[in-house]
């Protein structure tokens, strides 16, 4: 312990004391308990961080399995609408043209070839 000492002028001055090396037997009785709470505290703190590792990859495979599904629907919902659209554009392509009265399905027992080509005629010009 280092000592005070009081000069009635001057500010108290302090002197250290050079203590001999540490050694465990020299350490008192009351020291040993910080030691085995100092190891129970770096167990709960070890303990606290693998459980966090563990609920960190546990989480994010839940996160990635949501997003694999969420991708997966969009797409066949995409697929869908590809479909519906190539749908929509074959019945325009099949439908004869209205606006003009020409029918240019050649099945269709109302069909006139002549007409049909006199109206790409007319378009080609």
């Amino acid at each position: 312990m280092p000592t005070v000492s009081h000069d009635r002028n001057s500010l108290p001055v302090r002197s250290a004391t050079i203590l001999a090396p540490f050694s465990p037997t020299d350490a008192p009785s009351s020291s040993r308990g910080t030691v085995v709470m100092s190891t129970t505290v770096n167990v709960a703190r070890y303990s606290a961080l693998v459980g966090g590792i563990l609920y960190g990859i546990s989480h994010r495979r839940t996160l990635m399995a949501e997003e694999h599904k969420h991708k997966a629907e969009r797409a066949v919902h995409q697929r869908e609408e590809l479909i519906q659209q190539a749908r929509k554009m074959w019945k325009e392509k099949q439908n004869p043209i209205k606006s003009s009265g020409i029918i240019t399905n050649p099945e269709d027992p109302n069909f006139d070839l002549e007409k049909l080509i006199a109206k790409w005629e007319a378009d080609s010009k």
